[in-house]
């Protein structure tokens, strides 16, 4: 049997162009080059961190505070999921699970967010961090609030 190498570099070719295109086309490609999300460094955010992402609009901050505490004051543009609803997932309809999401309460005394975070990636939320140091010393920093 002779080897054709004519017909191999065709073969080869083919096959080449056909991963490209499937690539290109494709929902399900693979990055050429993977840049791990910039909010998923690390899973407790200093203060630092958490006003980067701020200033950055990449994620959805989440108060995991009652709603009275929620109303008297939060993070700007933050939303409320009370750590202690039964109407968690309810609240998160219409937010994608790919979302990044900075959850939060009043300090590192509080665990209120830390619940929420776990609860969070049970129902399916994949991009969840804490901001540890909470809503006080945000506010300490004299960073935006509402």
């Amino acid at each position: 049997m002779k080897i054709n190498i004519k017909e191999i570099l065709f073969i080869l070719s083919l096959s080449v162009g056909s991963a490209v295109l499937f690539q290109s086309v494709s929902a399900n490609g693979v990055d050429y080059i993977y840049k791990p999300p910039a909010v998923l460094k690390n899973t407790v955010l200093s203060l630092n961190e958490a006003k980067k992402i701020f200033d950055a609009k990449e994620a959805l901050f989440i108060d995991a505070r009652p709603e009275p505490q929620y109303k008297h004051d939060h993070i700007r543009s933050a939303i409320n999921v009370p750590y202690n609803s039964n109407q968690k997932e309810r609240l998160m309809t219409g937010i994608s699970k790919e979302k990044y999401i900075v959850v939060y309460c009043y300090s590192k005394r509080c665990n209120q967010a830390r619940r929420l975070e776990e609860a969070l990636k049970t129902f399916g939320f994949k991009q969840v961090v804490l901001f540890e140091d909470g809503i006080s010393e945000w506010k300490k920093a004299k960073y935006p609030i509402d």
